[in-house]
């Protein structure tokens, strides 16, 4: 019988090889800001305060990757989401386009519209997310086209900039084992539990210097 051997091949730029101090690596502490803050199924947003902004800039503010650990032993694990909240269903009636997805956004971000397979004409369109009808699991947007019936879909609605003016730099998903032989599961869109609002979180990212 052969022994198995691995070979890890380098991934192209940026997520490869760096000689030539193109990166910039962020140590950080994560704290949890709002009152009474909540959680939403896939993932809460994540920005970070101290960067080099004369060289890193967008779009090279979103990280390459980023791990977060639990230093609590808080039982409860942290993951980057780089993709932004995963689109559904989609329909558009009367210049009002309605996508169902789980998310995190508020009135005036702006989103782009991305690996949709049904309605592929509308991949790149940006989109300013309307108070309307905005919830965990759906958001609406103004957008000038024929009305679309309402159908099964799949893609990504990335955020561009949130209407705070901060950067999209990802979002954090929190999962929690839900016993010894069980898969993780992530949490409900809830109110975050006090094992995450008392945990102390350390995050590792690394980002893309601009050119």
């Amino acid at each position: 019988m052969a022994v198995a051997t691995l070979t890890a091949t380098g991934n192209s730029y940026p997520k490869g090889n760096d000689n030539t101090q193109r990166h910039q690596l962020s140590f950080a502490s994560i704290a949890i800001v709002g009152s009474s803050p909540s959680y939403v199924q896939g993932g809460i947003r994540l920005n970070f305060g101290s960067l080099e902004s004369l060289k890193c800039s967008p779009p090279f503010l979103l990280p390459v990757w980023a791990d977060l650990k639990s230093l609590s032993g808080s039982g409860y694990v942290y993951t980057f989401n780089p993709l932004g909240a995963t689109i559904t269903n989609l329909a558009l009636t009367s210049n009002v386009v309605t996508i169902t997805a789980k998310n995190n956004l508020a009135t005036g971000d702006i989103v782009t519209l991305s690996g949709l397979t049904t309605t592929t004409a509308l991949n790149g369109i940006q989109l300013t997310v309307l108070a309307g009808s905005l919830s965990p699991t759906v958001f609406t947007a103004n957008l000038t086209h024929a009305n679309i019936g309402t159908a099964a879909e799949t893609g990504f609605a990335l955020p561009v900039s949130y209407a705070t003016n901060l950067p999209f730099q990802g979002n954090v998903q929190i999962f929690q084992s839900a016993g010894s032989a069980a898969a993780l599961a992530e949490l409900a869109t809830a109110a975050l539990p006090a094992g995450v609002t008392g945990d102390t979180i350390t995050c590792r990212a690394e980002f893309v210097r601009a050119n």
